[in-house]
C-alpha cells in the first residue's frame, strides 16, 4: 500500500513512517522542508514539499492509497498566544481541509482510508465521567479546533474514501513530546500535581499510538471517530507521583488551580481539565494494547523499577500549604485521602 503521510518528521510521523516501512509499505511524506525531512525519515520513498496553508499538487496522490493527516503545530508554547492559536487550529483544520479538497478533485482517485490525528480535548472537561466515542463534545478552544478538525473528514459527504479520526490521548514516549517538557522539570525536584490532582489523564504509549494507526490503516471496519488512549486513564496526582518514582524524584509540591489559570491562554484546558476516555471501538474490535497501565509504560520508557519506594507525604501548595486535603502512597501505589483508600487502577 502506498501510503501518503503529512507531518511525518514529528514524534508520531518518525515512527509511523518507520512501522509502515517495516510492515511493507510504501511511504511518501509531506514536509515543509524536503532535505531536512530526508535525514529524520529516510525510509521515505518520496518526500514532497507542502504547507498546511497551500493546496496540495494532485500529482502527491498518484497512486496512492491512504492517506494519514498528522499535520499540526504543537501545543505548547504556541496555545499561550492568540497567533500561536491560529497557528494551532489552522495546520490541523485548514491543513486537512487542502488534502481532502485535493482527493475529492480527482474523481479517479486511488485513496481507500484517509487517517485524521485527532484528541480527547474533543471531549472538554468531563469530570470523573467515563467517556466513549459517542459522548459530546466540549465547549472550550481545544475541543473546538477538534470538532472542526473532524469536520472537515467525518461529515465530508463528497468523500468517498473510508475515514478515521484518532482522539489521541496524551502521547508517552521519553524525551519526546510533552515528556520532553516535564522531565526537567521532575528531575531538578520541581515536578509538581496540578491543582486537585483528581482531574483524570487518558494517555497512550507511543508503540500502542502508532499500533493504533496501523490498526486503523489496515483494517477496513475501523471507520469514524476512535479513542486513541489506554482503557486505564489515571488521576493527574497519579501521574505525577509515578513519573517522579520513574525519574527518581520525589513529588513535593501542588501547583493551585490559580496559579494555572493566571498563565496566558487556555491552560486550565490543558492542565485542570478531566478526560476518563475508553477506547470503547479498539477494544471492540479486538485492539491488544501492549502497556495498558501507567506503570507498565513508564517502566518501558525508564527502566525495569518504577515502583514508589517510599511514602510521599502532604503534599505542599507551590505558593500557599493551606490545603485542607493530605494524600500519601504506599508501597504498593495505595493512595489515601481523608481516611478513604483506594487503589488508582490506572497506575498497575
Amino acid at each position: 500500500m502506498r501510503v501518503l503521510i503529512s507531518g511525518a518528521t514529528g514524534m508520531v510521523g518518525t515512527h509511523l513512517v518507520a512501522e509502515l516501512s517495516r510492515r511493507g509499505h510504501e511511504i511518501w511524506a509531506l514536509a515543509r522542508d524536503v532535505e531536512q525531512a530526508y535525514t529524520r525519515i529516510p525510509q521515505a520513498r518520496r518526500i514532497l514539499q507542502w504547507e498546511a496553508s497551500k493546496s496540495l499538487d494532485p500529482k502527491a496522490l498518484s497512486g496512492v492509497n491512504a492517506v494519514v493527516h498528522l499535520a499540526g503545530a504543537p501545543l505548547v508554547p504556541n496555545v499561550f498566544t492568540k497567533k500561536g492559536r491560529q497557528k494551532i487550529y489552522g495546520s490541523r483544520v485548514l491543513g486537512l481541509r487542502k488534502i481532502v479538497d485535493t482527493i475529492v478533485s480527482k474523481p479517479n482517485h486511488s485513496v481507500d482510508v484517509v487517517v485524521s490525528a485527532s484528541a480527547v480535548g474533543y471531549y472538554g472537561d468531563c469530570g470523573d465521567d467515563l467517556i466513549s466515542e459517542e459522548a459530546k463534545a466540549g465547549q472550550d478552544f481545544l475541543a473546538n479546533v477538534c470538532v472542526n478538525w473532524e469536520r472537515e473528514l467525518l461529515q465530508r459527504k463528497d468523500l468517498s474514501s473510508r475515514t478515521v479520526s484518532l482522539r489521541c490521548g496524551l502521547i508517552l514516549n521519553k524525551g519526546q513530546g510533552l515528556l520532553k517538557f516535564l522531565e526537567p522539570i521532575f528531575k531538578t525536584g520541581l515536578g509538581s500535581i496540578l491543582g486537585s490532582g483528581e482531574q483524570w489523564i487518558s494517555w497512550i504509549h507511543i508503540e500502542d499510538a502508532i499500533r493504533a494507526y496501523v490498526f486503523a490503516l489496515e483494517n477496513p471496519v475501523v471507520t469514524g471517530p476512535v479513542n486513541a488512549c489506554s482503557q486505564k486513564p489515571v488521576h493527574n496526582m497519579d501521574f505525577s507521583v509515578l513519573l517522579g518514582d520513574a525519574l527518581h524524584r520525589p513529588v513535593l509540591i501542588k501547583t493551585p488551580p490559580w496559579l494555572l489559570r493566571s498563565l496566558p491562554g487556555p491552560t486550565e484546558e490543558l492542565f485542570l481539565f478531566s478526560q476518563r476516555a475508553m477506547p470503547g471501538v479498539l477494544l471492540a474490535n479486538r485492539f491488544k494494547f501492549h502497556y495498558p497501565s501507567l506503570y507498565e509504560a513508564f517502566t518501558d520508557l525508564y527502566g525495569k523499577d518504577t515502583t514508589p519506594k517510599k511514602k510521599t507525604h502532604a503534599l505542599p501548595d507551590l505558593v500557599s500549604a493551606n490545603e485542607d486535603r493530605e494524600e500519601h502512597y504506599d508501597l504498593d501505589g495505595t493512595s489515601h485521602s481523608h481516611g478513604q483508600i483506594y487503589i488508582a487502577s490506572g497506575i498497575y
